[in-house]
């Protein structure tokens, strides 16, 4: 392990930043069928930050957060997040949070991208939530069990994280005042 990023503001959850194949394959093992066929691409490049969110209390792995297809050059990067049971949507939301703060002050990005699948509701909601602004849709980007989806990409931009959500208390006060759905 890395190092930890510990999060005091939403119950006992830890971000570990990890190259542990071993706790990596546990944690996609737990995520489901759909993220098996999708994740290990992301996750094989060296050049990828993995986070594995684990729940102090239960000293389980119950989501991961992958910053990947990161430039320093062009100091952008793409993010996501994965949780095992959409009973843990604040948990990963709250672990994001610490994600791209890291991503604008320590890592100096100037733009974070998601991508989503058309139609998923509750990634829509999460990035809406996280002011990501929509940037177009790539149609048949991602394919999952031998059918293509559409994918929705979004952005965050530096001087929009600056002006909004400069602070990590500002930002969580964001998502607590406004609540995800």
């Amino acid at each position: 392990m890395k190092g930890a990023i510990t999060i005091t503001a939403y119950k006992n959850i830890k971000l570990i930043q990890t190259s542990n194949n071993d706790e990596i394959e546990d944690t996609i093992l737990k995520l489901g069928n759909d993220y098996r066929t999708t994740l290990p691409s992301i996750v094989k490049s060296k050049s990828n930050l993995l986070y594995i969110i684990k729940n102090e209390k239960t000293c389980s792995n119950i989501g991961m957060v992958c910053l990947y297809n990161i430039s320093d050059e062009n100091k952008n990067a793409f993010i996501d997040g994965f949780v095992i049971d959409k009973k843990y949507t604040n948990e990963l939301v709250y672990s994001l949070i610490q994600i791209i703060i890291k991503c604008f002050t320590q890592m100096n990005l100037n733009k974070i991208n998601a991508l989503h699948i058309n139609g998923n509701q509750h990634y829509t909601n999460l990035f809406n939530c996280l002011k990501f602004v929509q940037e177009g849709v790539l149609r048949s980007h991602i394919k999952i069990n031998e059918k293509y989806y559409d994918a929705n990409i979004r952005s965050l931009l530096r001087h929009e994280f600056d002006r909004s959500y400069s602070s990590e208390n500002k930002l969580q006060s964001m998502y607590m005042l406004e609540g995800f759905n």
